[in-house]
């Protein structure tokens, strides 16, 4: 039996466990032998106050027949436990070909022990009774499904990766204060001044072709291929910066001290990308979980035609990252106190510590509104999937009151059956709206770097279509996510309750013709015996 979840492995399991108990203590107090009671006082009472005596206790042994013998297929088929379900036994299946190729890093076919679930569940969910029926529609259910998935290209979940991804944080307190001091002595003096001789003369041919490359954002962060390649050359870090080892050539503030420092004073390009030293690029890209970074840049890279190690897409993601890190931590970033100097020029530039805090808040407050719509979407598209294995498992614990209740009616039944196909084939629906999700943002976003721009930076992109674009696909994706199961759920629930409704009412004119007989062949019955009678008192 497959499912399609790895916490469904257990709480299918868990959901059985509770019906098995639930049903135990059902029959311990005797409770499920009232169905029974109630079935032949209700047959009795409905024929005999209808009809004479002789033809309603007729009728009624007749009914009590019938409605005896479907409530006692109702529990020996779907109400008594029977089939051992066992953990082991359930395994989680992933149907896409490209999971068979190992392109998502999940294995074809994932027991409970291959999980983490299984170091906190295994001493507690191990196996389950279940009922014949409800075992049949778990293991069709289950086919159904996969075989529609299998059916379907790879979901991989584009904007799950991206998520993952901007929501990066710098936690190393020392390494957060370190980017500050960047910002401050050496970002904030080449922004200004690229600005002011933007606005003197025109920029050079190299920095017109970078812009074109990394976009006209570029020159928004710490990063910056433009001041790289030109300021950051020039300016150097205002004071010793560790890991970075003194250099007597570079360093010759110090040659009139005794004793020269451990560390040195590195170039901005140095003490970003970390020619003599370890970069400070490098260490804020640590930050992210090895494992995380991995997947996602794989996802990533595939979704756009890269292989995975491909250097440009390696570049684009790392970029990406990095600016979702900076610009979500940049608000608190402590350098509007920082006084920014360098070795050409020295002292402070006036309002360097304002602009700075200026520029941090409203990025800050432009990625806010990108980031408060971004974790809805993801946890909608994380939710989803949950809220269905607790529905099911409640559908599960839960079906010895319904039984009871409809007094082991198969419309109770058919309903429950047909809940649990729906429920379960929302994975498919889910696999559905990924593969369509990616497979849009593909196509409105040709180019990786484009992409990812208007998913990190989008609030601050001179072209405002890229902000547009993704909160228009995010409001349609959540709602795929959403309405594609509602819809299934309500037509295929219209549907049902229309089908059980008209065999219930062929039922009952079939019953009413059968009691029309009944009564007719009694009143016929009773006027023979009468004028029987009749003759008899006649000829005495």
């Amino acid at each position: 039996m497959n499912v399609h979840s790895v916490p469904e492995l257990y709480l299918t399991i868990f959901g059985w466990m509770q019906y098995e108990n639930i049903w135990g203590v059902l029959s311990a107090t005797g409770i499920v032998f009232i169905p029974f009671v109630v079935i032949l006082v209700r047959n009795f009472a409905e024929t005999n106050t209808s009809m004479e005596a002789n033809a309603g206790t007729a009728a009624s042994v007749r009914r009590m027949e019938v409605e005896i013998a479907l409530a006692l297929s109702v529990v020996v088929l779907a109400a008594q436990p029977i089939m051992t379900l066992h953990a082991s036994a359930v395994q989680y299946e992933r149907g896409c070909a490209a999971a068979s190729a190992g392109a998502t890093g999940l294995l074809d076919r994932l027991a409970p022990s291959d999980t983490t679930y299984s170091d906190v569940w295994d001493s507690t969910i191990t196996s389950a009774m279940i009922p014949v029926w409800w075992y049949g529609v778990l293991s069709l259910s289950g086919g159904i499904t996969n075989a529609a998935i299998s059916g379907m290209p790879c979901a991989e979940s584009v904007t799950a990766a991206t998520f993952s991804l901007a929501n990066a944080r710098i936690s190393d307190p020392m390494l957060s204060a370190e980017t500050s001091r960047f910002a401050a002595e050496c970002f904030i003096p080449a922004r200004s001044r690229f600005h002011r001789d933007s606005n003197e003369s025109a920029l050079p041919g190299f920095i017109a072709t970078i812009l074109d490359e990394y976009g006209r954002d570029d020159t928004e962060w710490l990063g910056s291929r433009v001041y790289l390649a030109t300021y950051y050359g020039e300016y150097r870090a205002a004071s010793p910066v560790a890991g970075f080892p003194y250099d007597f050539i570079r360093d010759v503030e110090y040659d009139d001290h005794p004793v020269p420092p451990l560390w040195g004073r590195p170039t901005c390009r140095d003490w970003w990308t970390g020619d003599t030293g370890t970069g400070l690029r490098q260490r804020l890209l640590e930050q992210v979980e090895p494992t995380l970074w991995e997947r996602s840049r794989g996802v990533l890279a595939r979704a756009w035609g890269y292989v995975t190690n491909d250097p440009v897409a390696t570049e684009r993601i790392e970029d990406f990252t990095l600016k979702s890190m900076l610009a979500r931590s940049a608000v608190n970033a402590p350098v509007s106190n920082v006084i920014a100097t360098n070795s050409h020029g020295g002292g402070s530039e006036s309002g360097i510590g304002a602009t700075y805090s200026e520029w941090a808040v409203a990025g800050g407050l432009g990625m806010f509104k990108l980031f408060t719509e971004g974790p809805m979407g993801y946890a909608v598209r994380t939710t989803m999937p949950i809220v269905q294995i607790f529905l099911l498992a409640g559908i599960y614990m839960l079906l010895p009151f319904a039984l009871v209740a409809s007094l082991y009616s198969w419309k109770t039944v058919f309903y429950a059956t047909i809940a649990i196909l729906v429920l379960r084939f929302w994975s498919y629906l889910f696999e559905v709206a990924t593969w369509l999700e990616s497979s849009f943002f593909t196509i409105l976003w040709p180019d990786l770097f484009n992409r990812l721009a208007a998913h990190a930076w989008a609030a601050v992109h001179p072209d405002p279509s890229f902000a547009i674009k993704t909160q228009i696909m995010g409001i349609v994706m959540i709602a795929l996510y959403m309405v594609l199961p509602m819809v299934l759920s309500v037509v295929v629930g219209w549907t049902a309750a229309g089908a059980v409704s008209s065999i219930a009412s062929a039922t009952q004119q079939a019953a009413r013709t059968s009691r029309g007989i009944g009564e007719s062949s009694g009143r016929a019955a009773q006027g023979l015996a009468t004028r029987g009678i009749g003759r008899a008192g006649g000829k005495k």
